[in-house]
């Protein structure tokens, strides 16, 4: 006698997909941001970039950002339950090391942080760019949604 074995369930797929990604999308919250801007970065000298998601408590996002420098800067984004964060710059100019996994999850019970180290190779000027990614799991996969600002 053979045993069997349940089939897996099979993802949603056209309109029910895209029921499933609608209803996640629904569900994404407006949240304070914020991050710091030093205007200099030293040449060949790490400085700390930090990106905080305020989904637990503004107050202490703020504190989180008391020991980097530049400007701390604020603004308001729209997330889901999870965010993929990247800091890319020209590789020429600048090495980017994160500290951490790039994916997270937003959750209320704490705020969500990414650090990243950023060492200048150049004297000249670069720009840095964040990127931020919603995803949204569609029965099968994890996708990722574009974010918005308010």
């Amino acid at each position: 006698m053979g045993s069997t074995a349940a089939a897996p369930s099979a993802a949603p797929q056209g309109d029910a997909r895209d029921a499933v990604i609608a209803r996640e999308v629904s569900g994404f919250r407006l949240f304070d941001v914020l991050f710091n801007q030093p205007t200099l970065l030293p040449y060949r000298q790490q400085t700390l970039i930090r990106f905080v998601v305020a989904s637990h408590d503004l107050a202490q996002a703020k504190a989180e950002l008391s020991d980097t420098t530049g400007a701390v800067q604020a603004d308001k984004a729209v997330f889901g339950r999870q965010v993929r964060a990247e800091l890319t710059g020209p590789g020429d100019d600048v090495e980017i090391q994160a500290v951490g996994t790039a994916v997270r999850d937003i959750s209320t019970v704490a705020n969500t942080t990414y650090d990243w180290y950023v060492t200048p190779k150049t004297t000249g000027t670069f720009k840095l760019t964040l990127r931020l990614y919603n995803r949204v799991y569609d029965g099968n996969q994890w996708i990722e949604v574009q974010g918005s600002r308010s």
